[in-house]
């Protein structure tokens, strides 16, 4: 069964499509980037789509392995503002997200531990 994700972005792709042979190739060289940005954007950048983790666990539209993924990448991009904010001896935002508040919540979704990334580096990895 198709996740509701991905049957909005083929239903954009459709959309345009018919409209790309209706109209000309304008629209949807506009339309499915513009969709693809949208839907990509939650996995790349969670930051810019949820204000808090806490949105990720609470959303209903996103499965339990989504949340999982767009949680484990906001985890890394914390990680990674944090170690350049102790390089660069400057203290970081208060209201910032702490990778302890991402990691309540990949606790909170019942994530099992990522092996993968984890100590040496101050990033997770090896």
């Amino acid at each position: 069964m198709l996740d509701a994700h991905t049957i909005i972005l083929l239903a954009v792709a459709f959309l345009a499509a018919t409209i790309n042979g209706a109209l000309g190739y304008g629209f949807s060289s506009i339309t499915v980037p513009i969709a693809l940005l949208f839907y990509t954007n939650r996995l790349l950048n969670p930051a810019m789509v949820f204000k808090n983790p806490q949105e990720v666990v609470d959303s209903g539209d996103l499965s339990r392995e989504q949340k999982i993924e767009i949680l484990r990448r906001w985890e890394y991009d914390v990680r990674e503002l944090e170690v350049a904010a102790e390089k660069s001896l400057s203290a970081p935002k208060t209201e910032a997200v702490t990778s302890d508040i991402v990691l309540k919540a990949l606790h909170a979704v019942g994530a099992p531990p990522d092996v993968e990334r984890t100590a040496p580096t101050k990033q997770g990895g090896s």
